[in-house]
């Protein structure tokens, strides 16, 4: 899909469909934008509160985002709703439009007295895919070579 320009801008459980072989199908396309560039101005907030990334929240510049990064956070939101790991959330959730961290720095990655009873590895898939600063959070094509997404770990 981001290969092709197309950013979804409203990934969360409910827009994820499985078919009868549990393939997952990404669904409601009806915030999706198609892009000639990685951004757009930020004023126009997209996505469900709770997997919209922070930064359609953040105070300041808010000249433009990264969309295909957006989906990348909310896809990381997503995954920590889909294993179940209710421990796995910010200090303060951006869904309360409050900036908030999982630990001081900007990686969202969990402290590990709170997440035993997930792997090491999706720990540091999620660390990646909700890291508080687009910059640094990969791309879907980035995300495709971690090891537990290939199951290699």
């Amino acid at each position: 899909m981001h290969s092709l320009g197309v950013a979804h801008l409203d990934i969360k459980p409910l827009n994820i469909l499985l078919d009868e072989r549990f393939n997952a199908k990404l669904a409601d396309f009806g915030t999706a934008e198609i892009v000639d560039s990685l951004t757009i101005d930020s004023k126009n907030r997209c996505g469900t509160t709770g997997y919209m990334a922070p930064e359609f929240s953040r105070p300041g510049d808010r000249s433009s985002i990264d969309l295909f990064k957006a989906d990348v956070y909310s896809l990381g939101k997503t995954l920590v709703t889909m294993i179940g790991e209710s421990n796995l959330k910010p200090e303060n959730d951006f869904s309360q439009q409050t900036q908030g961290s999982w630990t001081k720095s900007d990686s969202a990655q969990p402290a590990d007295a709170e997440c035993n009873s997930i792997s090491k590895e999706l720990k540091d898939l999620l660390g990646m895919m909700l890291c508080l600063d687009p910059e640094k959070r990969p791309s879907v094509f980035d995300l495709q070579y971690h090891c537990w997404v290939r199951d290699s770990c």
